[in-house]
């Protein structure tokens, strides 16, 4: 499965610099609280944003499983582009 999602990665994050000078750093973690391994990981890497995807739960779904984009917006102290699937768009 990790790989099949590192393949989507790499084509969704072009191995280029991105414009106007930044550079742009695709990455696949493994472990758990996932929400602490990236906080983690852009702090040992300097990364200046996080863009992270959501499924779009709200109400009881949210309040069960959480949210770990809630979780690294609240806990990374750095910008976040939050990204919602198209599908949960129209719900």
């Amino acid at each position: 499965m990790l790989q099949g999602v590192e393949g989507l990665l790499t084509g969704a994050c072009p191995a280029r610099p991105a414009r106007k000078g930044g550079e742009l750093h695709c990455s696949t973690q493994q472990g758990y609280p996932i929400g602490d391994i990236i906080v983690n990981y852009a702090e040992q890497n300097e990364i200046d944003l996080i863009a992270i995807a959501t499924h779009g739960h709200s109400g009881l779904a949210r309040m069960v499983f959480g949210s770990v984009a809630d979780f690294v917006l609240k806990n990374s102290g750095l910008p976040i582009l939050v990204i919602t699937p198209k599908e949960t768009e129209q719900q």
